[in-house]
């Protein structure tokens, strides 16, 4: 069976084609109602070929899902065809009964998509020769054979006149439907794509005029946060892998909303460590980024981090460090076959080997983050100087993130974190 069909969607294939069969059974149940109004000789054959196709029509529609889909809907075609055919035989008096083949190859180009084109136009070529062969056979004939021929044409004009106002508003109501659930995939996708990828980068994914990892922004500078679980090994040995990372994303999904009331950027997480960007223009707008009120929300942000893992765990021991560099960055997508964003440079390595340094509880900065420091803030900072990896000796300052928020309060005479 056709795998596009699903039952479970309303507008499925499955579904859409069920509907058009049931409609051209009322279709024939109304055409029927002529034998209860017209003086109808042989009644009996009339009554034959209403039951026989009737009972076709509705057997190709409840067997659907046991053909191939394509065929299961062409039967359907054919078979409401087919009576069609017999009954222009059977109501010789009127031959306009063959309209109904105009609007069932209406019908049938809003069920057939563009890869079933092959089934489609030979049911085309079908329906055509069925009417063209009734309107050359029947269209002279004057005999009535006792029919009331005024009457035969009434009923088909109101069958024909209200097959089509019933298809027009079934149309209209699925196309409206549909139009909205787009639009709703649409607004759903977007906000997803805006959720991966910043907006600037987002056209490089249709570029197809180079590489997507040759698309870079460069942005002036940056304050990048590095936060990472201290001993998580040995807590997934403790507890084991899956729970540890549930224990992490728990955490994580804190951190989220705390980057969203700062106006920060999250850059990734990378197992159980979590960068953020604080000044990063993620918007592509052109913005004067103000170093020292970037630094105060970096380290309020650690501050934060810090409280939440020790609020949300502390029956798990789940403690973490954090690493603060300032400095340039680069961002932009990296992969042609997995394209996402990411930032990188001299400053995110520091940042990293900066948290890879800390202990439990601390938060390292470099030197441009402790100059961007105020005085009173700075002078609980431990200077040090360190030999990094792939860096060289570097300068650096540490302090203990209660101690570090104790001096903010301190400073601002309320508990500002």
């Amino acid at each position: 069976m056709d795998s596009t069909f699903d039952v479970r969607n309303k507008y499925s294939q499955e579904v859409l084609l069920i509907r058009i069969g049931l409609l051209m059974y009322l279709i024939i149940l109304v055409q029927a109602i002529k034998l209860f109004f017209v003086n109808t000789p042989h009644w009996h054959y009339h009554l034959i070929n209403v039951l026989l196709h009737g009972v076709c029509l509705l057997a190709c529609v409840l067997y659907l899902k046991f053909y191939l889909a394509t065929w299961s809907k062409f039967a359907v075609f054919i078979c409401f065809a087919s009576y069609l055919l017999v009954a222009c035989h059977l109501w010789q008096a009127d031959p306009s009964i063959s309209y109904f083949i105009l609007v069932e190859l209406f019908i049938a180009s809003l069920v057939f998509p563009n890869r079933e084109n092959a089934a489609f136009i030979i049911l085309v070529a079908i329906l055509l020769s069925i009417y063209f062969y009734i309107q050359l056979n029947f269209s002279a004939v004057s005999t009535n054979h006792g029919i009331d021929i005024h009457r035969v044409k009434q009923l088909n004009q109101v069958t024909l006149a209200f097959a089509c106002v019933t298809c027009a508003f079934y149309l209209r109501s699925m196309i409206s439907t549909n139009w909205k659930r787009v639009k709703r995939a649409n607004r759903t996708g977007q906000e997803i794509i805006d959720s991966l990828i910043p907006r600037p980068f987002q056209p490089s994914l249709i570029s197809t005029k180079e590489s997507v990892s040759e698309q870079t922004y460069k942005t002036d500078e940056c304050v990048i946060i590095s936060i990472d679980f201290v001993n998580s090994s040995q807590i997934m040995r403790d507890i084991g892998d899956l729970k540890a990372q549930q224990a992490f994303n728990h955490i994580f999904r804190l951190i989220d909303d705390l980057v969203t009331k700062k106006n920060a950027f999250r850059i990734k997480t990378n197992g159980d460590q979590y960068l953020i960007a604080v000044g990063y223009s993620h918007t592509g707008n052109a913005t004067v980024i103000d170093i020292n009120a970037s630094v105060y929300v970096a380290i309020e942000l650690a501050i934060e981090a810090n409280n939440l893992v020790q609020g949300a765990a502390k029956h798990n021991n789940l403690e973490i460090k954090i690493g603060i560099a300032t400095g340039q960055v680069y961002s932009g997508l990296g992969s042609n076959t997995h394209p996402s964003h990411d930032i990188w440079g001299e400053t995110m390595v520091r940042c990293t080997r900066l948290e890879s340094i800390a202990s439990a509880g601390e938060v390292v900065i470099d030197e441009m983050t402790y100059r961007a420091c105020s005085y009173d803030l700075s002078i609980v900072f431990c200077h040090q100087h360190r030999l990094l990896k792939g860096i060289g000796k570097t300068s650096l300052y540490r302090v203990n993130a209660k101690e570090l928020q104790k001096t903010i309060e301190k400073n601002t005479g309320r508990r500002s974190v």
